[in-house]
């Protein structure tokens, strides 16, 4: 199902979890898939497989409401270029936090509990939540 150019790189990332690839050069989801793939193996009438490769890309949201991403820039299960993406496709409602040297969890500490040292100098969760409210 994958085109033999990237074979290498998804097997590397299954199995140790390792992605070292020029961030500016990774192909979208659908895009890594192997010529044809769609037409021989997905019937269109029930293509949950190719909804739900719309539904992961940000791109694809519709966001109502102001949203912001706190990302560590240590994290071993999101990269921080993979959250960059994110934070860029959703648009002006979107905004994004890197947590410099933190982890997956230290992330979710810091975005409730961090200081502006932490956060870029930005609000935790909880007090942007709050001038939100504020108007």
């Amino acid at each position: 199902m994958i085109r033999p150019q990237y074979l290498p790189m998804v097997r590397r990332f299954a199995t140790a979890f390792e992605l070292d690839v020029d961030y500016r050069t990774l192909p979208m989801p659908e895009d890594m898939l192997a010529e044809g793939f769609s037409d021989r193996f997905i019937n269109d009438t029930y293509s949950r497989f190719l909804r739900q490769v719309a539904a992961n890309r940000a791109s694809y949201f519709d966001y109502a409401n102001p949203i912001r991403l706190y990302y560590g820039l240590a994290d071993a299960a999101v990269h921080p270029v993979m959250a960059r993406r994110a934070v860029t496709a959703a648009g002006a409602m979107m905004d994004g936090v890197g947590v410099a040297g933190a982890s997956h969890r230290a992330t979710f500490l810091a975005s409730l509990y961090g200081t502006p040292d932490h956060l870029q100098g930005r609000a935790t969760l909880s007090d942007w939540f709050d001038s939100l409210r504020a108007g």
